[in-house]
């Protein structure tokens, strides 16, 4: 039986992944369920069949694969999608959450894929209730506000649909980390 969260390195990452049933008889190769497999897991059937493709997928997209997996370790979630993204960084165990926010910071730093800012908040940012409905302008009052970085792949649950953004990537100069943020250059000039 293949698991919703059974999808990274057990399923992407083998040349040859087959597959056994409770009793050890042999039912099949990836190739012969891939498309089952990507209706559970949500990993694109492509990728499936050529772990290459990996890299042309959307950072977001790749992240909502991984939106359904549970650990024992709340820093095993971030571990776990080292390799999807292809980034070095050192495992701290006791991190907790703060693992999942390397990471992003990590992707960052390699990859000018916006889309790692198409996340949903998982529930109202504080500012909203302090300010309360009454005082936002009416466009913005049925809107959930969220900060920069997803604390979570949980985030990233409605995110799979994302397509890579074509001819605007190249306006984005590479970033960098300050101590007090992050700081990007575009080449547009917005009025």
């Amino acid at each position: 039986m293949v698991h919703p969260r059974l999808v990274f390195q057990e399923l992407i990452a083998p040349k040859v992944l087959r597959f056994y049933d409770e009793k050890w008889i042999f039912r099949g190769h990836r190739s012969d369920f891939r498309e089952a497999i990507s209706r559970i897991t949500r990993v694109d059937a492509d990728v499936l069949g050529d772990c290459t493709l990996l890299e042309s997928k959307p950072v977001a997209r790749r992240m909502s694969w991984a939106s359904r997996r549970t650990t024992t370790r709340i820093e095993d979630v971030a571990y776990c999608l080292i390799g999807i993204f292809d980034v070095n960084m050192p495992m701290l165990y006791g991190e907790g959450d703060r693992a999942f926010l390397r990471l992003q910071e990590e992707i960052i730093r390699r990859s000018n894929d916006i889309s790692i800012f198409c996340h949903a908040p998982l529930r109202p940012h504080p500012s909203t209730s302090l300010m309360g409905k009454e005082d936002l302008p009416p466009d913005l009052s049925d809107l959930y506000f969220c900060d920069m970085l997803a604390k979570s792949p949980e985030a990233f649950s409605e995110s799979n649909s994302i397509s890579r953004i074509r001819g605007t990537l190249s306006d984005w100069k590479p970033n960098s980390a300050a101590s007090k943020g992050r700081a990007w250059a575009t080449s547009r000039e917005y009025n």
